[in-house]
């Protein structure tokens, strides 16, 4: 009981702590005053660093490379679901040895593919970054 109550006392100080910190930007922004773009200071710091502000990729080897990120982000999502699938059937499986090798060889074919997964996105990754940087430049 005391161990529930030293957790609920910590939990409600970090919420305050968390309050105190961001009420000033809150009470900026009930009043309407705090406008991000021209007051956080991000925009000015990009424009010294180099980076032009506004500008959207419109060439056609960026729209594919985004193209590819997405279906691999997505795939990587669907193998995470496998393995997270197979982990309920082991969960579920009771001792029974035919569910658990199903979620062993089920989580064992999604970690295969979601290591070739990784390494496509790690190599479309180079390949876009790097190989046609130097090439353009």
């Amino acid at each position: 009981m005391k161990k529930i109550i030293k957790n609920l006392i910590w939990s409600e100080l970090l919420i305050l702590g968390c309050l105190l910190i961001s009420s000033p930007i809150l009470a900026q922004t009930e009043q309407g005053t705090y406008d991000f773009k021209n007051q956080s200071g991000l925009e000015a710091t990009a424009n010294q660093a180099g980076y032009e502000v506004g500008q959207t990729k419109t060439n056609l080897e960026d729209i594919i490379s985004n193209i590819i990120y997405i279906v691999l982000s997505f795939l990587g999502v669907i193998f995470m679901g496998f393995i997270i699938y197979g982990g309920i059937i082991w969960m579920t499986a009771d001792g029974n040895e035919q569910k658990v090798k199903k979620a062993n060889d089920t989580i064992m074919s999604s970690l295969f593919g979601l290591i070739i997964v990784l390494a496509a996105y790690a190599l479309t990754y180079l390949l876009v970054n790097f190989v046609f940087f130097f090439n353009t430049k």
